[in-house]
This record gives C-alpha cells, sequence and structure tokens, in this order.
C-alpha cells in the first residue's frame, strides 16, 4: 500500500487532522501493516501484542512484509531490514535468532515524559509492570525470549537488575560467614573475620580516590566477591596456626603471649607469601592495554593487600579477644554460648 494512501487533504485546521488521523488510525487501514517507521501516518498494532489481539504479524502479512525487507530497491524497507533484523539475516532463509520492533507507549491525553515516568513505570499496575506479565506469558513456552529497552523504563529495569544482584551479592555474604563459623566453630570470629574482609573495600576505595586520585568504576567492585576467597582463607592460616602453636612444643597452651606470638610469626610469613604473590599477578593486569582492565588489576592488588593488613591486625586481635574471654566461658563445649557452638 502506497502512502499516498494514509494522507488527508480536505482537514483545514489543526483540530481536524488530529481528528481525521485519529478516526483513520481507529479503522486499521492496510497501510498499519507496515512496520512502525514504515508508514508516514500510522506505525503498526500489529507489532505490539498488548493492543493487539492478533499478536504478531503472520501469515501474507508477514511474508509482503519480509519480500520487502529483501528488496535492495525499496530503500526505506531494506534500511528498516537492517535496523530491526541481525546482519547475519539470510534472505533466502528467512530465519534469524533475534528480532527488535519498536513501538510508541504513552496515553491519548496529554502526558509528559516525566508524568509517564511516574505514573505508569514505576507502580505495580503501571503500563510498564503489565508489560512485564506479558513477557512472561510469551516466554511460557521457551521459544520466544522479550527484551524491552526504553529510556522511559531504564531506571525501572536498572533498578530490578540492582536489588536482584543485591540480594545474590548478600547470599555470597551469608554463605561464606556460614563457612567460616563451620570452620572456625565461633560466630564471635567468624563475625570479625567477615567485617575485615568486607570493610577492606570502602578503606581501599578511599585510598584510590583520595591518595591516588583515580575515579571508581562499577567493575572495580566485583573485587567483593575475589576478597571473600582470599580474605576468608588468611582467616583460616592464621586461626590455624593458633591452633597449631600449642603442639609445637616451644609454647605452652596457657602462655598465650608467647603462643600469640609463634602464631603470629607462622601465619605472617604464609599470608605474606600469597598476598604477595596475588597482588603481583594483579598488577600484571595494569600492563594491559584497555584502561578499565589497567584500573580493575590495579584496585584488585590494593584491596588485596587492604585485607591482609586488617587480617594481621583487626583479626589477629579478635583472635586474642576470643581465646581470652569467651573461649575459657564456663559452659561446656557444644552448648549455646560455648565453645563450638554460638559466640563461643
Amino acid at each position: 500500500t502506497s502512502t499516498s494512501s494514509c494522507t488527508s487533504t480536505g482537514a483545514s485546521t489543526e483540530a481536524e487532522i488530529i481528528a481525521y488521523f485519529q478516526s483513520f488510525c481507529a479503522s486499521k487501514p492496510s497501510c498499519q501493516w507496515a512496520p512502525p517507521g514504515a508508514s508516514v501516518m500510522c506505525s503498526s498494532t500489529a507489532f505490539y501484542r498488548a493492543t493487539d489481539s492478533n499478536s504478531l504479524v503472520t501469515g501474507e502479512e508477514k511474508t509482503a512484509a519480509l519480500d520487502k525487507m529483501c528488496d535492495s530497491t525499496n530503500t526505506m524497507w531494506s534500511a528498516l531490514r537492517k535496523s530491526l533484523l541481525p546482519t547475519e539475516f539470510d534472505c533466502s532463509t528467512r530465519q534469524t535468532s533475534f528480532a527488535r520492533t519498536t513501538f510508541v507507549a504513552g496515553d491519548p491525553g496529554d502526558v509528559t515524559d516525566t508524568e509517564f515516568e511516574e505514573e505508569y513505570v514505576p507502580p505495580r499496575k503501571g503500563w510498564y509492570r503489565q508489560e512485564q506479565l506479558l513477557e512472561n506469558e510469551i516466554e511460557k513456552d521457551g521459544t520466544l525470549r522479550v527484551m524491552l529497552f526504553s529510556a522511559a523504563t531504564v531506571f525501572s529495569q536498572f533498578f530490578s537488575i540492582f536489588i536482584r544482584d543485591m540480594l545474590l551479592s548478600t547470599g555470597s555474604l551469608v554463605l561464606v560467614w556460614l563457612y567460616i563459623f563451620w570452620t572456625l566453630e565461633s560466630a564471635f570470629l567468624a563475625s570479625c573475620a567477615m567485617f575485615e574482609i568486607v570493610f577492606s573495600l570502602p578503606v581501599a576505595c578511599s585510598l584510590w580516590t583520595v591518595i591516588m586520585g583515580q575515579k571508581i568504576d562499577f567493575f572495580q567492585m566485583l573485587t567483593v566477591y575475589m576478597i571473600l576467597g582470599i580474605g576468608a582463607d588468611d582467616a583460616f592460616i592464621l586461626f590455624d596456626a593458633w591452633l597449631q602453636a600449642p603442639f609445637s612444643g616451644e609454647v605452652e597452651a596457657d602462655d598465650l603471649e608467647r603462643r600469640f606470638a609463634w602464631a603470629y610469626r607462622r601465619s605472617f610469613k604464609a599470608m605474606l607469601v600469597t598476598t604477595a604473590t596475588t597482588c603481583g599477578s594483579f598488577l600484571i593486569g595494569a600492563c594491559s592495554v584497555l584502561p578499565q582492565v589497567q584500573r580493575f588489576c590495579v584496585f584488585a592488588a590494593v584491596v588485596v593487600l587492604v585485607d591482609w593488613l586488617f587480617c594481621e591486625s583487626f583479626f589477629a586481635s579478635a583472635v586474642m579477644i576470643y581465646e581470652r574471654y569467651i573461649s575459657t566461658t564456663t559452659r561446656s563445649k557444644g552448648t549455646c554460648m560455648g565453645p563450638g557452638c554460638c559466640c563461643g
């Protein structure tokens, strides 16, 4: 259908033109079979299932649209094919793994972009929520995946992804804490170890921004997952040396000062070697030609160094506090608040 059949020639005022366009589009003429952008006047309703009970374009309409897209002499439709379909789309087979379409969402009244974002997108019963429910309905059979991207919904989409990732991050912290608690058999030591691990990140950020004068990138925050494993390993090394000290034949279990000195010297060397090799490995990444990789590797090395310093100072002090004031409780082992259970 030519676009000339979709134009108005009798309207003389703006109100009459708008009324004519609205009545014309409401009648769903044949020119509406054209994809958005291919028709001067009317956009296709068939490309948005939320307002069209006939769903996507199928049958003869789909074949006609693909014929126009694959016609190199039809510049408008061939350009549309490059915009909606991937470059590897083969006109002979007419099969593709993904495609893109556009539609205009809004209100028939005078709604500004800000009002649309505030009233239609965030609410639970708003337009964006209804669109998400529609996506879930379409994706039930597993043959089609729908992804919506727009300037109006980008904040809601980012916020939903952020909430999901935060829940996963919290789950990682909880699992690491539980593993440390299971290994050290002390909720107090597990909490102290988790604190020094997590707190090493903001300290490293302060050194990175204030001392080194650099900016924080999003990817640098991913070092929290790396430092969870490295920090827990350092805590295990120090506490294991503390447990080995009475069996070394050099110190007595009741001599806390000498026992701590022996454990500190033994664990210091082991953690220094592992920290040096880890920092060195990350610093090699500073030779990368990619600026983001350079910043991530150097920042990761700073985080590992700060965590090692915290383990040698804060967690070492926590071990002494645990031995002096908590593990010597009069409660029997295995009972709540006793050694091997809860705070003990």
